[in-house]
């Protein structure tokens, strides 16, 4: 089942509910009738979770192949979601970025937002999203100012002069030197 993650205050599965508060601190597991699961001894362990990004360890962990996000590129389920955000992680940090360093993200709605949004947070960085109908030399602008180390650009809206040579470049979609992929893939969950 899709997931709008923006809006959505429970989960249903065959085995169990996942029901999150309007503020995300509070999450709650439960198991749905004659599934056999109890979950109330993950409860502490989902209050300690919710509070970081591992909020998407317990959804991978407790609802794997349930649909955590659908876009026009593809969708990804929970599990495939956190595996990719930790890969991410690692490659920003092979990246010699530490916690307080900025990330820039020129991209539209699709999955990969969301992965560089939960890697981001599971480093510490500071993330900057940038308008996708800004000029290049708007985000260029932008890019400067906040700081980048990284620029992850969609490869549709990615064009020269958007960073200084000194900013590493992940372009989604696209193949070749900087590509968001092969940075994934050279990376450990």
């Amino acid at each position: 089942r899709a997931v709008n993650i923006q809006t959505v205050n429970k989960i249903k599965a065959p085995e169990a509910t996942l029901s999150i508060a309007p503020n995300p601190m509070h999450v709650t597991l439960s198991s749905n009738p004659g599934s056999g699961i109890d979950f109330r001894e993950h409860q502490e362990e989902l209050k300690l979770r919710a509070r970081t990004w591992t909020q998407s360890a317990v959804f991978a962990r407790h609802l794997p192949d349930g649909l955590a996000v659908v876009g026009p590129q593809g969708s990804c389920t929970f599990a495939e979601l956190h595996h990719r955000s930790n890969q991410l992680a690692h490659a920003f940090r092979s990246r010699g970025l530490a916690a307080g360093d900025a990330v820039a993200l020129l991209c539209g709605n699709r999955v990969e937002f969301i992965e560089v949004l939960l890697a981001s947070m599971r480093c510490g960085l500071r993330l900057t999203p940038i308008n996708t109908h800004l000029t290049p030399l708007e985000v260029a602008y932008i890019v400067g100012d906040c700081q980048a180390r990284v620029l992850v650009v969609e490869a549709s809206l990615n064009a020269p002069g958007l960073c200084n040579a000194d900013v590493h470049r992940l372009v989604v979609g696209g193949a070749g030197r900087g590509d968001y992929e092969a940075a994934l893939a050279g990376e450990a969950a």
